[in-house]
């Protein structure tokens, strides 16, 4: 069984909360109880542990307001060495929150990395910029970008994908096999999009827990065309046809630098999905986590979030 509470006291900035420790609550402007919130506390290296979203049953055309995501963590890649970032160091800039940090890269030398992680009034996304340097070449670094996703409750969840990474609008999504709203997580994928001396090397798909072992330890793989382990097995879901699970569902997206370049930038992007109907047949302006076209939006986390599992 696995217990997690996190609670969250509030000093409200504006459209951005304040809380305590380590973590700062950014979101879209949309207030809880209104189809398109969507909130998330943010810790250093632009990690998330808490985001909530006010969604719509696709069973019952309800309004819900929910916890949705477990954990979304950031994982380096040094030579053949896995490397969380910390969860401590986050700041609140302006309407941005921004947090940097030093490690050595695997020539032995000094590498200094930052992230600001923001969300545009309105929008279901919260995005990523990693920024890496140093004084001489980067070297082997990679970063991978994690999500375990709670959506309602963990164990019956579905996951699939929409795009692909060529054409620049691959998302990643896992949505309440009976309720029908969710979360997606992608990325930029181009030097268009935003990407400096650096390329995505693929992402992959698998059960809770045993993807993040492997990153922290850094024998994760990944393919360009995903990686599915084993247990994800294919299903329909009555909302959007064919899907992997229903289970607890864990997810990564993974990029490389240029180890002779002296700098590079990664982003990486965090959605809420609210009717994940309007995915293939958007009829309205519901908001909804649609990739990079639409980088730089928002969450913030609110109360309390327990799972059990």
């Amino acid at each position: 069984m696995k217990l997690k509470v996190h609670v969250l006291a509030a000093l409200t900035i504006g459209a951005t909360i304040a809380g305590p420790a380590n973590a700062i609550v950014i979101d879209n402007g949309i207030a809880s109880g209104t189809l398109g919130s969507w909130s998330t506390d943010v810790n250093g290296g632009g990690q998330v542990g808490n985001a909530n979203i006010t969604a719509l049953r696709a069973d019952t055309n309800a309004l819900t307001s929910t916890q949705v995501v477990y954990d979304y963590f950031t994982y380096l890649k040094i030579g053949n060495t896995g490397l969380q970032l910390p969860t401590s160091g986050a700041s609140l800039v302006g309407s941005n929150v921004q947090s940097s940090g030093i490690i050595t890269g695997s020539n032995g030398n000094t590498i200094n990395w930052s992230v600001v992680s923001s969300i545009a009034p309105g929008s279901s996304i919260l995005t990523n910029t990693f920024s890496f340097s140093s004084d001489s070449a980067l070297g082997n670094l990679g970063l991978s970008q994690y999500l375990d996703e709670d959506v309602v409750g963990p164990g019956d969840d579905v996951f699939f994908t929409r795009g692909n990474s060529v054409s620049g609008d691959l998302q990643l999504f896992t949505i309440d096999n009976a309720q029908g709203f969710g979360v997606s997580h992608s990325g930029a994928f181009s030097s268009a999009q935003g990407l400096v001396n650096s390329s995505f090397t693929g992402w992959a798909v698998d059960n809770y827990n045993d993807m993040k072992p492997r990153l922290a330890a850094g024998t994760q793989n990944v393919s360009i065309n995903g990686l599915f382990e084993a247990g994800v097995n294919p299903t329909t879901n009555p909302f959007i046809g064919a899907a992997y699970g229903p289970v607890d569902i864990v997810s990564v997206l993974s990029w490389t630098v240029n180890p002779d370049a002296t700098n590079a930038t990664i982003v990486t992007t965090l959605g809420g999905v609210p009717d994940a109907r309007q995915i293939d047949n958007p009829t309205n302006n519901v908001p909804e986590a649609s990739t990079l076209a639409l980088l730089g939006l928002g969450l913030a986390g609110l109360g309390y979030r327990r799972r059990i599992a």
